[in-house]
């Protein structure tokens, strides 16, 4: 599968994911490093703001230089997708403005 089907097809089909489901998706990337930053491409696809703002903690929390891209991934995801997304963007991004800066 090509990189923008890839993306479509897991936007498409994690945008209703619950937990459950988001968690095993970031389970199979962990055993898989190269697809890591996949899961934060794709992360503004949910509406659900709980998995988003777990996802985006667990980001700001590691200590690895992929976890850098991952933040500006899941940014950019969530501004590039529904419009009340990017509001909640921007307040996570306020809300950890410190903690990414350090």
């Amino acid at each position: 599968i090509g990189p923008d089907a890839r993306r479509w097809i897991y936007c498409t089909a994690l945008s209703t994911a619950n937990e459950t489901v988001w968690d095993m998706v970031w389970k199979a990337y962990h055993e898989n490093p190269q697809e890591y930053l996949d899961v934060y491409q794709v992360l503004g696809c949910t509406k659900n703001k709980t998995i988003i703002k777990k996802f985006m903690e667990f980001a700001l929390t590691m200590i690895t230089p992929g976890s850098y891209d991952g933040i500006a991934h899941t940014f950019y995801s969530l501004r590039s997708d529904p419009a009340e997304q990017y509001n909640y963007a921007l307040d996570l991004l306020l809300e950890n403005a410190k903690l990414i800066r350090e």
